[in-house]
């Protein structure tokens, strides 16, 4: 009866024991001990591919160990004696945290390989009694501790390895990850749970670690109007606009592969049968017909299927780009300057022709008569000159839109960023406007003397009818 209580008392203490372990670097595992481990010690894969971890138990036995210390954790074990008994092996549950970088690796699925009734590789005799299990992908740890229920055989394999669990991964990016055993407790049968003989089994602790392996890989995309050298992004509407694809393979391994351009689900060009050599790079090139796409902003996607091994990775590289369409450009001015006259030059009637598009600088640049260097700059939408000297000025007008896009000597399409009319200024001065004066008082004259006139015709004409 005294067995049976102490049996129930350790199963409910099984997520609770004391962490007791030795950690250490080196892969060799001591058969003087029990050993949890990383398998492999040493994990490589590409980013894109998956690979497998497995957390094993290496020799558990029916040993006895009697010692006069008690066992610490990160200790070997003491020299023998009789004052304390540990068990090296009769598992009976255990409980394990383990982590991982979430940012190099992303978690896919796990599998627990117990009892060894279903996973013969595996550990614990069942059936299984699930204390807790938790997996957190964010967080990049996962926690499981289970036990035997009461009264089955424990589990040794003495010389030997059983898995616990394996989690598959998938290389999210080119980071290293410690592949880490944050707490292990090994439990003995509780039947051994008795005085003077210790619920815990010694047993060392080795972490892993996982490092990505450089292979073939799109390194970058540039899209853009080539010319001398240099890529121009947004392109006008009538250029040809070309995409760069940048492959390169920094890795030990020739790696074949097929690279697909899109237009969101349409292909445009296909690469078959590529292959890079260690350290080789390649780029690839495809020219588009602006007119055929028309003004927008568009995504490309590079895609490059690789085989890694016996793996086929899947690679992935977005381009964005614009087409836009030129400005059209207007430019007023009075209808008649004459030689030392004052006038506006005003580009107000100017617009842009894309609803993402405006014009932000105005530069005007005026050529003197019979000059061939320009004498006078200015900035602004409307400026104002004063002609000093008759005959025609060469008046240029160069704008600059928000994409950065302006006049360019060896680039066709901006030739809408500027705009030139010659102005004529007449010689002489400005004849003055006809007077607006009228002849009021000659009319006032006028009207009087034909009134006085009037006036002494009808007394003439009186005075001759009295005399007759």
């Amino acid at each position: 009866m005294k067995k049976v209580t102490q049996v129930v008392f350790f199963i409910l203490l099984i997520a609770v024991s004391s962490t007791l372990t030795f950690r250490a670097s080196a892969v060799e595992l001591s058969t003087k001990m029990p050993g949890v481990y990383v398998e492999p010690q040493s994990a490589f894969a590409a980013v894109g591919t998956t690979f497998n971890v497995s957390v094993k138990i290496f020799n558990l036995t029916r040993t006895f160990y009697g010692t006069d210390y008690e066992w610490k954790s990160g200790n070997a074990l003491p020299p023998p004696g009789s004052r304390f008994n540990y068990s090296l092996g009769n598992l009976y549950g255990f409980n394990i945290s383990f982590s991982w970088n979430p940012d190099a690796l992303k978690y896919v699925d796990h599998t627990v390989h117990t009892p060894v009734q279903d996973y013969p590789d595996g550990v614990l005799n069942g059936p299984i009694w699930n204390v807790k299990e938790d997996i957190n992908s964010t967080e990049g740890t996962y926690s499981i501790a289970q036990n035997s229920r009461p009264f089955l055989p424990p589990f040794n394999c003495p010389n030997n390895s059983a898995t616990v669990f394996t989690i598959t991964f998938t290389v999210e990016e080119e980071r290293s990850s410690l592949l880490s055993l944050e707490n292990v407790e090994l439990t003995p049968d509780p039947v051994l749970v008795v005085e003077g003989v210790s619920n815990v089994i010694p047993h060392k602790s080795v972490d892993g670690v996982f490092t990505p392996v450089e292979m073939t890989r799109i390194t970058s995309i540039d899209i853009g109007v080539d010319i001398g050298s240099h890529l121009y992004d947004p392109s006008i509407l009538g250029e040809n606009a070309t995409v760069y694809i940048h492959v390169g393979n920094n890795g030990i391994a020739t790696n074949p592969y097929n690279l697909t351009l899109y237009k969101q689900s349409t292909p445009l060009k296909t690469w078959k049968g590529e292959s890079l050599a260690q350290d080789e790079k390649k780029t690839y090139n495809h020219t588009l017909n602006t007119k055929e796409l028309g003004i927008g902003i568009y995504t490309l996607t590079a895609m490059a299927t690789i085989r890694y091994n016996k793996t086929t990775v899947v690679d992935t590289f977005n381009g964005n780009f614009s087409i836009i369409n030129a400005p059209i450009l207007s430019i007023s001015f009075p209808n008649t300057i004459y030689e030392n006259d004052t006038a506006t030059l005003s580009a107000v009637g100017s617009f842009n022709q894309n609803s993402n598009s405006q014009i932000i600088n105005y530069r005007w640049i005026l050529y003197e008569p019979r000059a061939i260097i320009p004498v006078y700059e200015y900035e602004g939408i409307n400026v104002t000159h004063r002609f000093t000297e008759k005959g025609t000025w060469r008046t240029i007008l160069v704008v600059t839109d928000n994409w950065g896009i302006t006049y360019r000597p060896n680039r066709n399409a901006t030739l809408s960023y500027l705009k030139e009319v010659p102005i004529e200024v007449q010689p002489g001065t400005k004849p003055p406007p006809p007077s607006d004066d009228f002849p009021y008082e000659f009319i006032a004259i006028l009207i009087i003397s034909l009134i006085l006139i009037t006036i002494m015709s009808i007394l003439v004409y009186i005075t001759r009818k009295e005399r007759s």
